[in-house]
């Protein structure tokens, strides 16, 4: 397949500490064209998935559109979703103490923010239309992109893809404990996360969204043990979804439950996430290191999402660990692992999600070092595809993730 034109040929600049105002520039935050905008979410509508982004670092709201003139996710299915909410999940040792920032989800929002000095930076959407000849108001001074060289007060903007959404957010240290949430009155405190959500209109890229995520230490303290990770709450109808992953993709996909009150052409479709640049330690790519059992429940006190209450359950959960510390075990194996469901549920064999849930997944990176004033980034790709049936949906699955992870020019802007 023809390599695909780059969007981005620089690094983004990392200006710390810099008091630059915040520009909040007016405008309907859907509207596309008009100069990048900033407000409390952006919808990103650049190819076959729609994607709203918040001004608090959640993804999520992605219909299977069937738009354009091979009606690609086909009339009739327009229910179908891809998330209902997702985002970063972040673990560190700070002072001794381990901290957390994470997306929780709906109805509690998380423990980010995006106000800067007073003022909410907002999320700002950019085209190339917009972008071009355009550099008032583009948010330097916390880290969006630009073209290298020069004063990074008045660098050129530049995007990633057709169609951007970028934010940049911090602790929130004003969080509140809701019902049993301590986890969100324990941020790790300095820590900035700029957020880039991106794709293109292609063909070979026209099922797959892009997130690319920097990660700042703006504290005097150096952070340790620090576990990065993504987890979503996918729903391709409903609560009769499973959760699979390809331990040679490191993928983790969901897929429907084929059952009486499903149709059977719902089986079709499935969706899934991996991380295609995970950061550095020693010199070397961490890489995936877990895929956690992830359960919607208040009850389940080892693997419930709800019973998670604290910022060391959260650093369990990115190791791959019980919300208590205790390892997983695959029951078709017996052995201790830290990856959950690798069997193939289209030959029904080895460990398969069971029964059919309201599912969570959640994939881990680290352990990894961040000193006061360092960088580290975490690149992930989204891709929804549909098939003749589960098989082919899979099949067409593992084709655009390793299409994409051999063509760099689509997200690895350190190399291109």
């Amino acid at each position: 397949m023809k390599p695909t034109r780059l969007a981005l040929l620089a690094l983004s600049l990392l200006a710390v500490g810099c008091k630059e105002a915040i520009v909040d520039p007016p405008g309907d935050p859907t509207a596309v064209g008009k100069p990048f905008v900033s407000s409390g979410y952006v919808r990103l509508m650049v190819n076959e998935l729609q994607v709203d982004v918040d001004s608090l670092g959640g993804i999520g709201f992605i219909p299977l559109q069937g738009r354009g003139p091979k009606q690609y996710f086909p009339v009739g299915d327009t229910s179908i979703s891809v998330i209902y909410q997702s985002g970063l999940w972040l673990s560190a040792t700070q002072n001794g103490q381990p901290r957390a920032n994470l997306v929780w989800g709906h109805p509690s929002p998380g423990n980010y923010t995006n106000r800067w000095g007073g003022r909410s930076l907002g999320v700002f959407y950019v085209t190339a239309d917009s972008l071009l000849g355009n550099r008032t108001g583009w948010p330097t001074a916390y880290g969006a992109p630009t073209q290298p060289g020069g004063n990074p007060i008045h660098q050129v903007p530049v995007m990633y893809g057709d169609a951007m959404a970028w934010s940049a957010l911090r602790s929130d240290s004003s969080a509140v404990s809701r019902g049993l949430e301590e986890v969100l009155t324990a941020p790790i405190e300095g820590i900035r996360v700029t957020q880039a959500v991106y794709g293109y209109r292609q063909a070979d890229a026209k099922n797959a969204i892009f997130v690319r995520y920097q990660i700042t230490n703006q504290s005097a303290a150096p952070l340790t043990d620090v576990y990065v990770g993504y987890m979503s709450d996918t729903d391709l109808q409903d609560a009769t979804n499973l959760t699979g992953y390809d331990s040679s993709r490191a993928l983790t996909y969901t897929y429907n439950y084929i059952g009486n009150s499903l149709p059977l052409n719902r089986s079709r479709y499935v969706a899934g996430y991996t991380f295609l640049g995970t950061p550095d330690e020693n010199g070397y790519n961490i890489g995936v290191r877990s895929h956690r059992k992830m359960r919607k429940s208040a009850v389940d006190t080892e693997f419930g999402v709800e019973t998670i209450h604290t910022p060391l359950q959260v650093r369990y959960a990115l190791q791959g660990l019980s919300n208590t510390g205790q390892p997983m075990v695959n029951p078709t194996t017996g052995q201790v692992t830290t990856f959950a469901f690798t069997g193939d549920p289209t030959a029904g064999t080895g460990w398969l999600d069971t029964p059919p849930q309201d599912v969570r997944s959640l994939l881990g990176s680290g352990p990894f070092a961040l000193a006061p004033g360092e960088t580290k980034g975490l690149t992930m790709v989204w891709i929804a595809r549909v098939g003749t049936d589960r098989a082919d949906a899979l099949s067409k699955l593992r084709d655009d993730v390793d299409h994409v992870r051999s063509t760099p020019e689509l997200w690895d802007f350190l190399r291109f």
